[in-house]
């Protein structure tokens, strides 16, 4: 975002959002070809597989084949994970269970070029793959491009209405958007679909405090706190609702918990300084340097911090 960044989304930096991700990403954006194992590779990974299989490949048939490689990727063997994809592929070309395992495997190895490859060569041969989709959607988020992640993860719900992970993921697009308000009714959905959720309540808290709409944020961080008493997270995010509606003593008694009494004083400052209350700021983090001198270069950062914002505020 080119934005300058609310205090809520960006100040505080305890703050862990613990949003749901299916796939990892992060990658450049690039022009979408088809993709296909070259033969050295398919030999040398073949020759892996066959020392480890004690057996040629070749008589494997195109079940046994699929259903060796989704084993192996579930157990991290990725390799011959996409070995197993590969020859699947050639047995049966336009596979959509080979192309999606070895976008799967790309798409976990970081190579999101190759990855984007193949799950649109699934969407090609099926518009509705909603799986497919939304790995795409996520691929475009983590490039940057946020309209086009809208557009494949909307696809994609359209195609599987219902879907708690793809709900959520599209309301973590709208959210980095600037969305908050079209992300608040998905967020709230999962937590119907998903009760038992700490992480569905968790985000829907996190989406209401970007809103500022502390009571809500206060409600869902409570609610995803019976769920998981003990997840620094969400303790870390109920305390800062709480804070910036008001009730500065169950903060504080909540930060202690997780970060220590220096620690409290310290976030608690910090969420004073970012909230524009500079005086309550300075003897939270004046308290954090008493309490403990290990918080001293931390607490006096913050201080120096706060002088600026002060005397930028004075102008």
């Amino acid at each position: 975002m080119t934005d300058s960044p609310s205090p809520a989304r960006s100040g505080l930096l305890f703050i862990c959002c613990a949003l749901l991700t299916l796939l990892a990403v992060g990658c450049t954006a690039t022009t979408v070809r088809p993709v296909q194992e070259s033969s050295e590779r398919l030999a040398a990974l073949k020759e892996i597989a066959e020392s480890q299989d004690n057996g040629k490949l070749e008589d494997l048939g195109y079940d046994e084949l699929i259903a060796r490689g989704d084993s192996f990727f579930a157990s991290g063997n990725d390799q011959l994970a996409r070995m197993h994809y590969a020859l699947a592929l050639k047995k049966m070309p336009a596979s959509i269970p080979a192309l999606m395992g070895l976008g799967a495997v790309f798409q976990k190895n970081s190579d999101q070029r190759r990855a984007l490859g193949f799950y649109t060569q699934v969407v090609d041969n099926k518009p509705g793959h909603a799986p497919a989709l939304a790995a795409i959607g996520l691929i475009h988020r983590g490039q940057g491009d946020l309209s086009q992640a809208e557009e494949y993860l909307g696809r994609a719900l359209a195609a599987q209405p219902g879907d708690a992970a793809i709900i959520s993921e599209l309301a973590i697009t709208y959210d980095k958007a600037g969305k908050e308000a079209l992300a608040e009714p998905l967020f709230r959905q999962v937590t119907l679909l998903r009760p038992g959720s700490a992480l569905a309540w968790n985000n829907l808290g996190f989406n209401a405090l970007l809103q500022k709409k502390y009571d809500l944020a206060a409600e869902a961080l409570q609610q995803a706190m019976s769920r998981a008493p003990r997840d620094k997270r969400i303790i870390n995010n109920l305390a800062l609702a709480l804070a910036l509606r008001g009730d500065e003593e169950r903060a504080f008694s909540l930060l202690v918990t997780s970060v220590g009494k220096a620690g409290a004083h310290n976030n608690l400052g910090y969420i004073f300084m970012t909230n524009g209350q500079f005086d309550k700021a300075e003897k939270s983090f004046q308290r954090a340097m008493e309490e403990d001198t290990r918080y001293y270069v931390r607490a006096k950062e913050n201080l120096d911090r706060l002088k600026m914002l002060r005397e930028s505020a004075r102008r």
